[in-house]
C-alpha cells in the first residue's frame, strides 16, 4: 500500500527535490502550497505526480485538515512571516 506523505513547502528548492524523490520511491505525495502560489509551480508539482492542495497558512484548522490521514508530514516552511 502506498504511503501518504504530506509535504508543506513543496514549491521551494529543497521541498521540490524531496517531493520528486518521494514520488520516485512510490509514495503518494500531497503537496501543500500557499493560496498565492505561482500556478506554474502548481502545474509542475502536478505533472511530477503530486496531488496539490492550496491552504491558508493563517488557518490552523486548514493546516490540520491538510495533514489528516498522512503517514508522514514533512514541513519545509521556514516558520517566519513573509
Amino acid at each position: 500500500m502506498q504511503k501518504k506523505i504530506v509535504v508543506f513547502g513543496a514549491t521551494g528548492n529543497l521541498g521540490n527535490r524531496i517531493t520528486r524523490e518521494l514520488i520516485q520511491k512510490g509514495a503518494a505525495v500531497q503537496a501543500i502550497v500557499r493560496t498565492a502560489t505561482d500556478p506554474e509551480k502548481i502545474k509542475a508539482l502536478q505533472e511530477s505526480g503530486a496531488t496539490v492542495e492550496e491552504v491558508d497558512l493563517n488557518s490552523v484548522d486548514a493546516l490540520a485538515r491538510a495533514s489528516t490521514g498522512a503517514d508522514c508530514v514533512i514541513s519545509l516552511w521556514p516558520g517566519y512571516a513573509r
